[in-house]
């Protein structure tokens, strides 16, 4: 194997003398006339490992990493112009078949991972360049799954966006974290950014929200985003993966819906043949569910007799109720169960609001017919509507609750967003909440534009 023939090597260096050593081992075995280049990125550890290597007659290269991974390489690609080079990170190995490859102007890449994202990773780049670009060859080989240091992965997040011009941008920052590692912090950022994205961007950010929390072992917060995905998700896989996800935190309705997207017989294919769940795993889920169902039932029923006799406390109530929106049942059955007079102070503390809004309007409605007055089904009612917003006021409006001054308490919270609360002002006027006189001194604290939106709005309700 002539030297010629072999692209430049230029290793990445970590904190760890240790993944070096790694490479330049596998390198001197199976690549034993390589010109191999050590980087100096500029990364604090790291330099002081270049230092040490350039004593060994192993060549250093000054790039800095600081402005991102892809100035990096762009550095390197002006450095070795039309030469070919082939980079690695310390710590990956150079096999036989690798070396092959290399010496006869063949291609490297990492395995990709996570291959239901819709964004390639950085990570699975096509490892040889020649002339600013990744080598064309119709001969590849795959290097094995390899995540690197924080210092490099702090290199390729340089590219997550400080500004978001996009919910698409938001897509690409969901899967550069994960593809780097950086699972909880992806499912962060694509759960509590899905529901205000539209199209596409909405179902991606939903489905990256949903694999991600079966990944890490955490369940969904957001059960109106179970509602949205069931009614639009065309993958059965990524199907019974929500299933995971949203068991005891759906309807088992919705669920129900779901396992029809499923084979009765055979295995679930995803991407292609890339991803299958045999038919033991579907069947096993299936099961899982069923007893899952059969138990809440029991323990809602249960909850209820022990209500019958006065033995349930305000949490058992909160949990029935709770049971009774995942079984699909009327909550009014179980309010119905409570005695007459007052109640616990904190039942209302008990009581889930982040629940399907409707169903959450409609237990408020049960106790208001029963309960009226009473202070914590006040505080109850300032909880979900402080939590849903808007969201939550019109479910209440929906099923006829009153009394509670519910959009005044939207209008005039001083965090509330000024052009939902100028409308929550005329709201709260229309419902007879407030009168004009009273509505114009709370829109005095708006801006302009807000303050020009009440009027607008005010002047075709009165209309």
């Amino acid at each position: 194997m002539s030297r010629s023939s072999i692209p430049e090597i230029v290793i990445l260096p970590d904190e760890d003398l240790e993944s070096l050593a790694l490479t330049l081992e596998s390198l001197a075995e199976v690549l034993p006339k390589a010109s191999i280049h050590v980087v100096r990125p500029g990364i604090l550890g790291a330099d002081p490992i270049a230092d040490l290597v350039a004593g060994a007659g192993l060549r250093t290269i000054d790039a800095s990493a600081t402005d991102g991974f892809d100035r990096l390489l762009a550095q390197l690609d002006r450095r070795f112009g039309q030469q070919r080079y082939c980079w690695l990170f310390a710590g990956e190995v150079i096999a036989a078949r690798h070396a092959a490859l290399l010496s006869t102007n063949g291609q490297l890449a990492m395995v990709p991972p996570f291959n239901w994202l819709e964004r390639s990773s950085p990570l699975a780049a096509r490892r040889v360049r020649v002339d600013g670009q990744p080598l064309r060859s119709s001969r590849c080989a795959e290097l094995d799954a390899f995540l690197p240091t924080a210092s490099w992965r702090a290199c390729f997040l340089h590219r997550v966006h400080a500004a978001i011009a996009s919910y698409d941008e938001i897509y690409d920052d969901v899967c550069l974290l994960t593809h780097l590692g950086e699972l909880d912090a992806a499912y962060q950022r694509a759960e509590q950014s899905w529901f205000p994205a539209e199209g596409e961007v909405k179902l991606r950010l939903a489905r990256a929200a949903t694999m991600l929390a079966q990944i890490i072992g955490v369940s969904t917060t957001s059960i109106p985003a179970c509602a949205y995905w069931f009614s639009v998700e065309p993958e059965p896989f990524v199907a019974m993966t929500y299933i995971r996800v949203a068991t005891s935190s759906v309807p088992f309705a919705l669920l129900d819906r779901l396992f029809s997207m499923l084979p009765s017989f055979g295995p679930v294919v995803y991407r292609d043949g890339l991803v299958v769940e045999s038919y033991e795993q579907v069947l096993t889920l299936r099961n899982a569910v069923e007893r899952e169902r059969l138990a809440a039932k029991l323990r809602r029923d249960s909850v209820v007799r022990m209500m019958r006799v006065g033995e349930a406390t305000p949490g058992e109530v909160g949990h029935a109720l709770s049971l009774s929106f995942l079984l699909g049942m009327d909550p009014d059955k179980v309010v119905a169960e409570l005695p007459d007079g007052a109640q616990d102070p904190i039942l209302g503390d008990c009581i889930n609001t982040n629940l399907d809004a409707g169903f959450v309007a409609q237990v408020i409605a049960a106790f208001a017919a029963r309960f009226m007055g009473q202070a914590w089904l006040n505080q109850l009612v300032q909880r979900f509507v402080l939590g849903r917003n808007v969201e939550a006021a019109l479910a209440l409006d929906e099923h006829g609750v009153t009394g509670f001054d519910h959009w005044t308490l939207l209008g005039t919270a001083a965090w509330v967003p000024g052009d939902v609360r100028s409308k929550a002002i005329v709201r709260a006027v229309v419902h007879g909440e407030l009168d004009e006189r009273s509505a114009a001194g709370y829109v005095g604290s708006l801006d302009a534009e807000d303050r020009a939106t009440f009027e607008t709005l005010m002047t075709e309700a009165v209309a």
